[in-house]
């Protein structure tokens, strides 16, 4: 959310403004004392979190109470929604920590290399930079010896294997 500006006119932001309840000015007014143009959340265990903007200031609120504050001023005009981020949440328990495992889809095996690679345009084999160096840049489906980049073989980037 930042405050640059909302395509609603100045007569509709003060009458959203006089609905403002004890605790939504009270935030307002931490938003102006320091002089905050834009907020951006944090990421934490649950998602984003607007939390940091009123720690230590002695507003004690739930973050669902600060979501929807932030959301009033935002449909009042006073700050405009933008995109920030996108982020995975669980749809069970809410967090965002994830474990992400690679695995084979044909046998499940989980053992999966990353690294370089290259190929060797003559048959088309595709490995690792290691498999070929081990050998002495032979390549280790057809025997041929691999000579110059370009021609007879190609880096093709990092691969998982």
């Amino acid at each position: 959310m930042s405050l640059k500006g909302s395509d609603q006119s100045e007569w509709d932001v003060r009458r959203e403004l006089s609905l403002l309840s004890p605790t939504e000015w009270n935030l307002l007014k931490i938003i102006h004392d320091e002089k905050i143009l834009e907020i951006k959340p944090r990421i934490t265990n649950y998602g984003f979190s607007y939390r940091h903007i009123i720690e230590g200031r002695g507003l004690d609120i739930s973050d669902e109470e600060l979501n929807s504050i932030l959301k009033k001023y935002s449909q009042a005009g006073i700050f405009k929604e933008k995109y920030y981020d996108s982020i995975i949440i669980c749809p069970e328990c809410n967090s965002a920590l994830f474990n992400i495992r690679y695995h084979c889809e044909a046998c499940g095996s989980t053992n999966i290399s990353y690294g370089e690679a290259f190929e060797h345009l003559t048959c088309g084999y595709v490995d690792f930079i290691k498999s070929f160096a081990e050998k002495d840049y032979i390549c280790p489906k057809c025997g041929k010896r691999l000579r110059a980049i370009g021609v007879d073989y190609r880096k093709v980037g990092r691969v998982y294997r």
